[in-house]
């Protein structure tokens, strides 16, 4: 789901969802009226919407499919992107841990906060407010939130939109971790404790750092930067961050003048390079090597 409603930035249908999908996130606090099918007069309302899309995708492919705009318009930065590590060699394997005893014991309790029969379309739900177990935890929050801060106001400096957009959702994150870490703990009596906002604040300002490193690596807006960051990448992989002709000709798998487009693209916009790669490489490249 994700890379399909990004890569159809251009089709009608995708984009009504997309924004449909942003009024929801914006009325998770409120209410949002259901769009009114054929024959049907009265208007459906959905209290406190609070949408949740879980889906996964290929790294690479998903930060191809980003585009400044949707950075920009706030939809990207709403999730939560968790990258995994390599691959286990056991990954088609059950895990051998077993499920820890308080989880389960916690789930049970959830599940039994059953509020009648049916899906529950008729209730109106009563926000709970879920407090800090004290003063100190609140501040140990706010510092986290100033660093974050001081982070976009930093990036406003430099005048780059897509890092500003990136961390302005930072901290709403790490609001929505210490809030599920915290009803993970205790369904009867949940409380935002230290752990929480530590554990919370760690993994958003992580997730946060890696989307901006991907974003950087694999976001292009066109096809000619997306083979320039190939050809790129290819170089810089290799023993010693040098590669004859023939090699990245075999790697690339382009054509032997698709190849040469690029390379001569790359000798005359080093600049163009420059800021979209944004020094995520600590290599040094000579393309001019290649005219040879």
């Amino acid at each position: 789901f994700p890379v399909t409603i990004l890569s159809s930035q251009k089709e009608m249908r995708f984009q009504q969802l997309l924004k449909y999908v942003m009024t929801l996130y914006s009325a998770s606090a409120s209410s949002v009226s259901v769009r009114l099918k054929a024959g049907v007069k009265d208007t459906t309302i959905l209290y406190y919407p609070h949408l949740t899309i879980f889906g996964t995708a290929v790294a690479k492919h998903y930060y191809e499919s980003v585009s400044e705009l949707l950075l920009t318009n706030g939809f990207v930065n709403r999730t939560l992107v968790i990258e995994a590590d390599r691959r286990s060699k056991k990954f088609n394997e059950s895990p051998e841990d077993k499920i820890p005893d308080d989880v389960i014991e916690q789930a049970r309790l959830w599940v039994a906060r059953s509020y009648g029969p049916g899906d529950n379309s008729e209730m109106v739900p009563t926000p709970t407010v879920i407090q800090y177990d004290s003063m100190a935890t609140k501040q140990l929050f706010d510092s986290y939130r100033q660093r974050v801060d001081d982070e976009i106001v930093d990036a406003q400096a430099r005048n780059d939109p897509v890092m500003v957009a990136i961390r302005s959702r930072t901290m709403e994150q790490a609001g929505k971790l210490a809030l599920l870490a915290a009803c993970s703990r205790s369904a009867e009596s949940p409380v935002i404790d230290q752990d929480c906002v530590s554990w919370a604040c760690r993994l958003a300002i992580w997730g946060q750092q890696k989307a901006e490193y991907s974003c950087q690596k694999f976001m292009v807006e066109t096809d000619a930067q997306k083979k320039m960051n190939r050809v790129y990448e290819i170089i810089a992989s290799a023993p010693g961050k040098a590669m004859t002709r023939a090699q990245v000709l075999k790697r690339s798998r382009m054509l032997s003048k698709e190849l040469d487009e690029v390379i001569e693209t790359m000798v005359s916009s080093n600049v163009e390079i420059a800021r979209s790669l944004r020094n995520n490489f600590r290599v040094s490249l000579s393309v001019n090597a290649f005219r040879g």
